[in-house]
C-alpha cells in the first residue's frame, strides 16, 4: 500500500545520530590528552597549548573527541603525518602517518625499493606509488631511481618523475598517483586519515644496486571533535602529509630517487550550536623531496594530494575568519521547522512500528537509550496520527 510518512526529528533529539559522549572525562584540558589514548569523553573542552605534535608521526587509529559542553581551541592540536628522512645505504622505513593516517612507502635497499612494482608503495586507500629502480645491464654505466607519487585523499597526488641515466641504461620510471577515496558523506561508517607517498625507486651501476631511493611522508591523519554546544578556533587544528624523503647519493648517475609526500588527512568538526574559525584549520599534502640536492640525479618525488574537511553545526552557516583549506563540506545537523513538516511518500507494505526514524546526515541511531526510546515513542506517535488522518 501507499503509504506518508512524517520525518521527524526533534533538535534535542539529534544526540540519536549525534552522540557527544557522556562526560566521564570532566572539563579537558591540555593535560587530559596523550598520544596513547585515542578516545575522550569530555564535559568540556578548552585548549591553550601547543599540542601540534602529539598525535602526528604516531600512526595507528583515528582521535575522536566528544564533548557534552562547547569546545574552544586557542592553541594548536595536529595529527600530521611524519616527514620521511634521508635514506641511508641499509634503507629506511616509510614516515609513520599522524593519527589514523597511512604510513608512507619503505625503501629497504636492494630488497623492496622499487625492484618490482608495488614492493614500495605508501600505506592507505591512495598510497602513493613508488618509484621503479633504474635498469642498467652494461658494464660502468649507472640507472637512477624514479621518485614516488605522492599519496592521494581529498585530491590526486602528483606524479613521480623519472630517473637519469647513461647511454644504454634505462631509468627507473616514476610512480603514477592512484584515484580519490573517502567522501565525507561515507564517514559515519568510515572515517579514515590521509595515504602515504610511496618511495623513490633504488639506483643502478653496472648492474647491481647501489643506492636507496627517499622514503615516502606520512599520511594527514584523521581528527573529530564532537560538541553538544559551540566550536570556537581561535588557534589551529591539523591533519597535514608529511614531506617525502631525499635518497642515498652516489657518483654518477646510480641515485636513488626520491620520495613522495603524503596526502593530507581528515578534519570533521561537528556541533549542535554554531562552528566559528577564527583560526586555522588544515588539511594539506606534504611536499615530495624534489631531488635537486647536490648529487641527487634521481627522479623528484611527488606532491601529496590534499585531504578533507567536513563541517556540521546546527544551521549549515559556518563563521570563518581564518583559514580552512581545503575547502570544507558543510552539512546541517538539524532543522526543527523543516523536519516537522517534511513528508516523503513511499510504496510498500510498510507498518509503523518497523519504522526506523533516521537522521540522513548521520546514519542510524547511536546515541543514549533514553534518547532513543523517545525518539522511537515520539516517531511512532507521529506515524500513527498520519495514518488515522489518511483514513478520515
Amino acid at each position: 500500500m501507499r503509504v506518508t510518512l512524517c520525518f521527524f526529528l526533534i533538535l534535542f533529539l539529534n544526540a540519536c545520530g549525534v552522540d557527544v559522549g557522556d562526560g566521564s572525562d570532566g572539563a579537558c584540558t591540555d593535560e587530559t590528552f596523550s598520544s596513547a589514548r585515542r578516545n575522550y569523553n569530555c564535559q568540556s573542552l578548552t585548549l591553550s597549548g601547543n599540542l601540534a605534535s602529539l598525535f602526528s608521526g604516531v600512526g595507528g587509529s583515528s582521535v575522536i573527541i566528544k564533548v557534552i559542553d562547547s569546545v574552544n581551541i586557542d592553541g594548536s592540536l595536529g595529527a600530521n603525518g611524519a616527514d620521511a628522512g634521508t635514506s641511508l645505504a641499509t634503507g629506511l622505513s616509510g614516515a609513520l602517518g599522524g593519527a589514523g593516517g597511512g604510513q608512507g612507502g619503505d625503501c629497504v635497499f636492494d630488497s623492496a625499493c622499487g625492484a618490482s612494482a608495488n614492493d614500495n608503495n605508501g600505506r592507505g586507500d591512495g598510497g602513493g606509488v613508488g618509484g621503479r629502480a633504474g635498469d642498467d645491464p652494461t658494464f660502468f654505466s649507472a640507472a637512477s631511481g624514479g621518485g614516488g607519487s605522492g599519496g592521494s585523499f581529498g585530491t590526486v597526488g602528483s606524479n613521480g618523475a623519472t630517473g637519469s641515466g647513461d647511454g644504454g641504461t634505462t631509468p627507473g620510471p616514476g610512480g603514477v598517483a592512484p584515484g580519490v577515496y573517502g567522501l565525507t558523506n561515507t564517514w559515519d561508517i568510515a572515517f579514515v586519515g590521509g595515504s602515504g607517498g610511496g618511495s623513490g625507486g633504488y639506483g643502478v651501476f653496472s648492474g647491481a644496486s647501489q643506492s636507496a631511493g627517499g622514503a615516502g611522508g606520512g599520511g594527514g591523519g584523521a581528527l573529530r571533535i564532537v560538541a553538544g554546544g559551540d566550536i570556537t578556533i581561535r588557534g589551529t587544528l591539523t591533519a597535514n602529509g608529511g614531506a617525502g624523503g631525499a635518497p642515498e647519493t652516489e657518483l654518477d648517475f646510480s641515485d636513488g630517487g626520491c620520495g613522495g609526500g603524503g596526502s593530507g588527512g581528515a578534519i570533521w568538526l561537528q556541533a549542535k550550536g554554531n562552528i566559528t574559525i577564527n583560526g586555522t584549520v588544515s588539511a594539506s599534502g606534504g611536499l615530495g623531496d624534489n631531488c635537486t640536492s647536490a648529487n641527487e640525479d634521481g627522479g623528484a618525488g611527488g606532491n601529496g594530494g590534499v585531504g578533507r574537511i567536513r563541517l556540521d553545526d546546527a544551521d549549515g552557516a559556518i563563521t570563518v575568519t581564518g583559514s580552512v583549506s581545503p575547502a570544507a563540506d558543510v552539512s546541517v545537523i538539524g532543522n526543527v521547522e523543516a523536519l516537522l513538516t517534511e513528508k516523503r511518500e513511499y510504496d510498500g507494505d510498510l507498518s509503523c512500528g518497523s519504522l526506523a526514524f533516521v537522521d540522513d546526515n548521520q546514519g542510524p541511531p547511536s546515541g543514549p537509550p533514553l534518547q532513543f526510546l523517545m525518539s522511537f515513542l515520539l516517531g511512532l506517535l507521529l506515524c500513527l496520527v498520519v495514518r488515522k488522518s489518511k483514513t478520515n
